[in-house]
């Protein structure tokens, strides 16, 4: 995991252009087991709570995430009935005959960051890719949940008391924010957002005004004129730092291994 260096001028992450939240841990349901995958519900249009319909990954979306996970990973990423998928398909590796296309339950991901482009009294519009996107355009290396992490989301299992550890044997699994229909939307209710901008904070004997903000990982920084300040560090299991008076309720996911 790359370090941060906040106090280096030349680091300038780039702000992100939506309103921000991370998405709130859920515990209306009862697990038998001690830890257990957590998922809220995504709409296809703003309205009601339940969730939207099904949609296709393409092959090339499958075989994209493939260079962002280990092999056991992207195994356990690509499985029916583990998290995102909610049905045997023909690229499981389980059964040659199978003939389906690969389907996503229209999900989001407790303690994610999330991006919202407009806004409902009720719901929020959230910013992600098509499933028809060409893949082709994306570079594993700048486009992937580290530094892109409203786009990519990170699995993880919670229990009951709400501690957060990584899905399978410790895997970092990661899932793209597409759609196929024209848009998805989420429950405000379901994400915590970040304070509104601009805001005054303090670092390091210095008063600045923050002027937007900007994600590494599962960090948070703010962009003020002449560096970024570091908000919230989350850089390794268990790790929650805010240097400063702002502050997230909501736990982080498990920081990831960039390949």
């Amino acid at each position: 995991m790359t370090k941060i260096q906040s106090t280096r001028p030349r680091l300038r992450l780039p702000v992100i252009p939506y309103k921000l939240g991370i998405i709130k841990q859920r515990f209306d349901i009862a697990t038998e087991r001690s830890f257990d995958v957590q998922a809220g519900p995504l709409m296809d249009f703003p309205k009601g709570r339940t969730k939207g319909h099904t949609y296709t990954v393409p092959l090339e979306w499958i075989e994209y995430m493939q260079k962002l996970m280990t092999p056991e990973a992207w195994s356990w990423w690509k499985r029916p009935y583990m998290l995102m998928v909610n049905r045997r398909h023909k690229y499981d590796d389980l059964d040659p005959s199978d003939l389906d296309e690969c389907q996503f339950e229209n999900i989001m991901l407790p303690c994610n960051f999330i991006a919202i482009d407009q806004m409902t009294s009720t719901h929020g519009r959230v910013v992600g890719r098509m499933n028809t996107h060409d893949t082709r355009r994306l570079n594993p290396k700048k486009n992937n949940w580290f530094y892109e992490p409203y786009l990519f989301w990170k699995a993880s299992m919670h229990n009951n008391e709400g501690l957060v550890r990584n899905v399978g044997l410790g895997f970092d699994v990661y899932t793209p924010v597409i759609r196929q229909r024209p848009e998805q939307w989420a429950l405000l209710a379901d994400i915590e957002f970040f304070p509104i901008l601009p805001f005054a904070v303090e670092y390091e004997g210095r008063t600045e005004e923050v002027t937007g903000y900007c994600l590494l990982g599962a960090s948070v920084l703010g962009h003020t004129a002449t560096r970024d300040i570091p908000l919230r560090l989350c850089t390794k299991p268990r790790e929650v730092i805010h240097p400063t008076i702002w502050h997230l309720d909501t736990l982080p996911v498990i920081p990831g291994k960039m390949l």
